[in-house]
């Protein structure tokens, strides 16, 4: 849903004086982050450390009535920190939450209202072939059509 896309990303980089921003700045990505491939053909991440990368998970469609009525979504935060501990995902974790748990009323998705914007559940791995640790927070979201 591109609308959401959208908001998820002005609303980040409009408020500079974030907590987030101050830790990833620019850095949030939708899908993948940059890369390019290296001598051996294999993709390498070109972004600087931390940053996150979000993707829409699941978007389901509610009707009343047989009529359209707005969207459930769930959205994927994914932090990467290439860090000896976990403490960069962390701080970035929580900044994250400062800044998008319940902000549905700060977002402005084109044609619908942000009723629902929390975070459900969150999970830090450490990549055992990377060595980086990555955050894993999905958020669900539900939008009513104006």
């Amino acid at each position: 849903m591109k609308v959401l896309a959208k908001a998820i990303v002005e609303h980040h980089r409009d408020d500079t004086s974030s907590s987030l921003y101050g830790l990833i700045a620019r850095r949030l990505y939708r899908e993948e982050a940059p890369s390019k491939k290296n001598d051996k053909g294999v993709d390498t991440i070109t972004s600087e450390y931390p940053y996150i990368v979000y993707r829409i998970v699941d978007d389901i469609p509610f009707e009343i009535m047989w009529e359209h009525q707005g969207e459930q979504l769930r959205i994927q935060f994914d932090i990467w920190s290439n860090k000896n501990g976990a403490g960069q995902a962390e701080d970035v974790y929580d900044a994250l939450k400062e800044k998008y748990d319940n902000c549905q009323n700060q977002l402005t998705v084109t044609g619908y209202t942000c009723v629902r914007f929390r975070r459900d559940v969150a999970r830090l791995v450490k990549d055992q072939e990377s060595g980086l640790w990555r955050y894993m927070v999905d958020f669900l979201v539900i939008l009513n059509k104006n």
